[in-house]
């Protein structure tokens, strides 16, 4: 029993409870647990039942907001779980914000309690097309206390909507068969900006920044196939130190000094690197003078060392993801062959088809060295990409293939569509829009597009429309007939391969569980590094790359006023001396409407406090029913609160359509923030509101109640802040193997330093991180600031020194 205690007491360190960990004495017993459906479903609602004499004599009271009108009953079922079943809608209750009873419970004293959902509906009967589930409903709220006083407060701060938030974002979502209707922007200087961003997103979203070690590629070379005037090698470079990325050189025989070379990445074959259509190109590029280096995907012919994936908890913590690790292998190649004593660097092409299509646009999106380019049925305004190495979390957020496409301008490139697949637009929209950003530089005549009537291919026909454009642009040579593909001889599997000709190759392959480890420990040992500056020129440039990493990986953008709604649901007296107002705040674009309770003093000072807290709205209540001490105390100084609910959490929570995520798609973080990013967006975007207020003129922020790491992390990314407030308490940023809550699972996390990497984003700017977790180094930090020359804007406190809430409020209200 005491090991099932301590570990729910572990729980609910992590996931937060309604205590206020500053703020709350120990001689006054706890009267009110609040719980939000969000946390339900997602099977956070754990809570433990406070030991006093007050709460062993009576019944808890059990009640629940449920706007939809639903019917509730809450029972006590074995292993300490409470179980809630749904019932029938009541209509005159329909859309109902009221605290209704659903139950009073004998709770033990000092133990721990789940709060589940029993489906009571008869499931839906499934057929093989039409796979029903049955409808999992839950209330907006759950709150339990043992003290009818202490709803009277939660009652009017929980109660008062008139309706659920008209977010468009439950149900809008981009899938991977859309793009952004990418529009140039007017000058080349805005073209260059964005397209510095896009690299960065590209390579930060891709795990490849930092860039995973380049090691030694130890190549062997070997095996070498004279076909008259080409010859074909067996390659094997170690990418990574006990990885082996196998592949083909094609040289062209009699030919002396340095000669163009091309890099071909073969799409999704079946059979790889071995098609025939694949060898094709290459043995032509080889006939006609250059020289072409053809690898594997990853799981693909000789490298399958691994299978074609890369993905689990801990590679996306760090994000890092298959398309990273093939688009590393692709600049891997190119260094390669580049440093080969007969390829001139100057004159280096990348051609591939479908995904080995979306490989050349994203070399050519990171790496400046390519200077001729042909991706082949793939650019396209819609379809995107459908397999695991095209798409990684954040990566086409906000942008698509075009956009990404035109990335490669000034540079001669060749698009190459079909009629009968993604890229039939090539022409009427793809082409016209890649032409505009070529416009900008004075260069429309380097972008040659062509349309051919075929399925998905790079068949004979397309491929006779690119060997002349590299011979134009890379040989010089002028497009003749005999240019165009003869009759070819092409090789068998066997023939090509590496592994089944040097068996030592296979022996030398580590396994992708300790690839996995040593890649890891070799970008903890980067960020270690770059989190640890000496001097503050050194520390200058690390931020650039930190914070370059932490933006992208936060996903968020704080809102101009300019681009703000906000709606005023209710304007009521909270209690004497406090006016209470809701609103829903969102952007005009994205069209979600966050719900924002603000609570101002009769005398307002202009200065608010944005809270933040998991609970939400909710999160303004302390364990026994009233305003936490922190609320009181920012209010008794003249300055308002402002709290909100983050996207699914109270009045954010679509009872009828009940759901913890928006709907889902295929490789759905690509193209969507996730649940964890939209949270924080909602955090960014009610801070530009507090800001855009014309009686406002300054803001702070808390972050409380297990709210504060959401706070620190998003805090770099905030500008015009005042003072900010985070308590981390209980949270470790190490747990490797950690369960981490919906809010917290950001992809790429890690990568970007975690808490420790945001705080030190955080300087210049007035923070105060109160019980940091054991992997927090506050010498670090102390020294960051130093370096910016702003230590009298650092406060730390450790988990044995936690301040009062009254503390808390004089320094973020007057800086004391």
């Amino acid at each position: 029993m005491n090991r099932l205690k301590s570990a729910l007491i572990a729980v609910l360190a992590i996931f937060s409870a309604v205590v206020l960990t500053h703020a709350q004495s120990t001689d006054q017993p706890s009267s009110l647990v609040i719980k939000s459906g969000f946390s339900i479903l997602e099977d956070e609602a754990s809570f433990i039942v406070p030991t006093s004499s007050q709460t062993s004599l009576k019944p808890f009271q059990i009640l629940a907001i449920d706007p939809t009108g639903r019917e509730w009953t809450a029972s006590i079922a074995s292993n300490h779980v409470i179980e809630l079943k749904a019932g029938k809608i009541s209509e005159p209750l329909m859309k109902s914000w009221k605290l209704r009873e659903i139950g009073n419970l004998k709770l033990t004293p000092g133990l721990g309690y789940k709060i589940q959902i029993t489906v009571t509906e008869p499931a839906a009967q499934n057929d093989k097309k039409n796979k029903s589930k049955t409808p999992v409903y839950a209330p907006a709220w759950v709150v339990l206390t043992g003290n009818p006083d202490a709803l009277n407060v939660a009652g009017r701060l929980l109660s008062g909507n008139t309706e659920i938030s008209p977010d468009a974002r439950r149900t809008n979502i981009r899938t991977n068969r859309e793009g952004v209707n990418f529009q140039p922007p007017a000058t080349l200087k805005q073209w260059e900006s964005r397209r510095k961003e896009l690299r960065e997103q590209i390579l930060v979203t891709n795990g490849l920044w930092p860039m995973w070690p380049k090691s030694p590629l130890h190549p062997k070379v070997f095996g070498k196939l004279d076909r008259g005037d080409y010859t074909i090698e067996k390659v094997a470079l170690e990418t990574l130190p006990g990885f082996h990325l196998s592949g083909n050189l094609y040289r062209p025989k009699n030919l002396t000094g340095k000669l163009p070379a091309i890099l071909s990445p073969h799409g999704h074959h079946a059979d790889g690197r071995m098609n025939e259509a694949v060898q094709a190109r290459c043995i032509r590029l080889a006939k006609l003078g250059f020289i072409v280096f053809m690898h594997d995907m990853v799981g693909y012919n000789d490298s399958k060392q691994f299978k074609h994936e890369f993905s689990n908890d801990q590679l996306n913590r760090w994000g890092l993801n298959l398309v990273g690790f093939q688009t590393f292998n692709t600049i891997r190649s190119l260094d390669w062959l580049e440093s080969l004593p007969d390829v001139d660097s100057a004159r280096l092409g990348c051609t591939g088809e479908s995904g080995g299509g979306t490989q050349t646009f994203l070399l050519n999106a990171v790496d400046d060295r390519i200077a001729t380019a042909a991706p082949v049925v793939m650019i396209s305004e819609g379809f995107q990409g459908g397999c695991v190495c095209e798409n990684a979390s954040g990566m086409r957020v906000g942008t698509d293939n075009v956009e990404i496409g035109a990335m490669f301008a000034p540079k001669p490139m060749r698009i190459v569509g079909a009629t009968g697949d993604w890229t039939k637009n090539t022409m009427t929209i793809v082409h016209p829009t890649l032409e505009k950003v070529y416009g900008l530089y004075g260069r429309s005549d380097l972008i040659v597009s062509s349309i051919f009537n075929f399925d998905h291919n790079y068949n004979k026909v397309s491929r006779n429309a690119v060997y002349p454009f590299f011979a134009r642009w890379l040989q010089n040579v002028p497009e003749t007939n005999a240019l165009r593909e003869p009759e070819l001889t092409i090789e068998t599997a066997e023939t090509l391969s590496t592994v089944a000709a040097d068996k030592k190759i296979a022996s030398e392959m580590k396994s992708p569980e300790q690839l996995e480890r040593d890649l890891i420990s070799a970008q903890k040992r980067q960020l270690e590094k770059l989190l640890s500056p000496v001097t503050s020129v050194e520390w200058q440039a690390n931020r650039k790359l930190i914070e370059t990493a932490h933006r992208v990986r936060t996903g968020v953008l704080e809102p101009s006023a300019n681009q703000l709604t906000s709606t005023v649901v209710q304007t009521d007296l909270f209690q004497e001396g406090v006016q209470i107002q809701r609103f829903f705040v969102g952007r005009k674009i994205e069209k979600d409407a966050i719900p924002v309770v603000e609570l101002r003093p009769d005398r307002f000072n202009g200065v608010s406090v944005v809270q933040t807290s998991p609970l939400g709205i909710a999160g303004l209540l302390d364990q026994n029913g009233k305003l936490n001490p922190m609320a009181q105390a920012i209010l008794k100084s003249g300055a308002s609160v402002l709290a909100y609910d983050p996207l699914y959490v109270g009045a954010s929570f679509d009872g009828l359509d009940p759901s913890t995520k928006r709907p889902q798609t295929a490789h759905y973080d690509c193209y969507n923030l996730t649940l964890a990013q939209d949270q924080a967006q909602d955090l960014a975007t009610v801070v530009a509101f507090a800001k855009s207020r014309q009686s406002t003129r300054l803001v702070h922020l808390a972050g409380i109640q297990g709210g504060g790491s959401l706070a620190l992390w998003i805090r770099p990314v905030l500008s015009g802040l005042g003072r900010t407030f985070v308590s981390i308490d209980g949270w470790d940023d190490q747990q490797e193997n950690g369960k981490y809550p919906s809010r917290l699972k950001f992809s790429g996390w890690a990568q970007a330093g975690g808490l420790q990497g945001a705080a030190s984003l955080c300087s210049p700017n007035p923070v105060w991180i109160s019980a940091p977790s054991r992997s927090f180094d506050a010498q670090k930090l102390e020294s960051i600031f130093r370096f910016e020359g702003a230590e009298s804007q650092l406060k730390q406190d450790s988990n044995k020194a936690k301040p009062d809430a009254q503390t808390i409020a004089k320094w973020l209200i007057s800086g004391e």
